[in-house]
């Protein structure tokens, strides 16, 4: 939508002889690029909402899920030091909140990128579907790239085991 509005523009500023009320013309097209913002501001706010509310139910459920079952295990098997507390309610809130955050943020945007990458294909192949086809092929060396890159970037993540810790023996201390 934005390309067409765009497009119009263009041809506006490119051809105003052929235009008898230019400056109208010119005020509908700026008119319809702030409903366009508003409207692709509304549309990224509510699938950001959406997401993060399943990302947020789905952590509740999982939460008190994975609760219930450390109500249910054997005495014995909380006695054990790799079953503290401590370490079990951080080692519940960082993988809950791990979830959450995949399935929150991150879903929302491969959502995103796969349904635009769609919608391009398909309008590529309906205007020019050479330029399409060649997009096409160079989609697989984008996608090794890009794997590429996250795993390099990955390997560069912050340390957190010290965090962990404090965080258990807070939980502890609390307990």
């Amino acid at each position: 939508m934005h390309a067409v509005i765009f497009s119009n523009y263009q041809y506006l500023y490119l051809y105003p002889d052929e235009f008898d009320d230019f400056e109208g013309r010119a005020g509908f097209l700026s008119g319809m690029f702030g409903v366009l913002g508003a409207v692709i501001f509304l549309a990224n706010w509510w699938q950001k909402y959406s997401f993060e509310m399943i990302g947020e139910d789905v952590t509740r459920k999982l939460r008190k899920q994975v609760y219930q079952k450390f109500l249910t295990m054997h005495m014995g098997w909380h006695d054990k030091t790799e079953n503290m507390s401590g370490k079990l309610s951080t080692a519940l809130s960082k993988d809950t909140e791990n979830l959450s955050i995949v399935m929150g943020n991150s879903l929302g945007s491969i959502f995103q990128m796969f349904s635009a990458m769609t919608a391009g294909l398909i309008i590529g192949f309906i205007t020019y579907w050479k330029l399409a086809l060649v997009a096409l092929t160079v989609l697989p060396f984008f996608i090794i790239f890009s794997k590429i890159k996250a795993t390099i970037l990955g390997k560069k993540g912050i340390e957190t085991d010290g965090y962990n810790n404090a965080n258990k023996i807070v939980i502890e201390s609390v307990s």
